[in-house]
């Protein structure tokens, strides 16, 4: 049986079709399993399948109702697929909430330490969100 972990290290790895493969066997076998339907999530968003998304961010907004996070990720793979269900989907959160420009390509990150007088630059960083 494939598991979350094996998913994750090929995905760190740079294959993500290989990742994907081993959510969709894991959730397969347990079809609840919230960390592998928010990986697959991820892993479709972050290579521009935003529709192939939306099913695994449907059930896991489903298992998860009050995760705010779940409920933001389906609500942009909507945005980026069909403007007005997201903004039912939108309709549903509470609280605050921020909504970005969506942008095709990379995200780097670039962060620096300072005491207020010096400056230390981190090297660059990319999370997958």
């Amino acid at each position: 049986m494939d598991t979350l972990a094996s998913a994750i290290d090929l995905y760190r790895k740079g294959n993500a079709r290989a990742a994907a493969l081993a959510c969709e066997r894991r959730l397969a076998v347990c079809g609840d399993d919230a960390e592998a339907l928010s990986l697959l999530a991820e892993i479709h968003l972050a290579t521009g399948r935003s529709e192939s998304a939306l099913p695994p961010l449907e059930k896991l907004t489903q298992l998860r109702p009050r995760d705010a996070a779940a409920h933001r990720r389906l609500a942009g793979a909507l945005l980026a697929h069909d403007r007005a269900e997201a903004e039912t989907a939108l309709q549903t959160l509470t609280g605050r909430l921020v909504v970005e420009e969506f942008l095709r390509g990379e995200e780097v990150s670039f962060i620096a330490l300072s005491d207020g007088r010096n400056v230390v630059p981190l090297a660059p960083t990319q999370d997958h969100k």
